[in-house]
């Protein structure tokens, strides 16, 4: 059995990560995470992060969505 652990805080952040796997389920879950690279940002004594892609499906070569990506914008 295979294990990793990394915990997202961000809901946009998960839920296009899962959706990107939905897609693409010969993507593992853990190389689609690499494609939402975490920023860190001092704000005075807060640290904030962000994530960039966090509003993305991130489509790999095996994908099994049939829409035209025209359609795919307007979900």
């Amino acid at each position: 059995m295979y294990l990793f652990l990394q915990q997202f805080c961000d809901s946009s952040l998960i839920m296009s990560a899962l959706a990107s796997y939905v897609y693409d389920q010969t993507t593992t879950l853990e190389s689609l995470l690499t494609y939402y690279p975490a920023l860190k940002e001092k704000k005075g004594k807060k640290t904030v992060w962000d994530f960039p892609n966090k509003y993305f499906l991130m489509y790999g070569d095996n994908i099994v969505d049939t829409r035209s990506e025209k359609e795919r914008r307007y979900v």
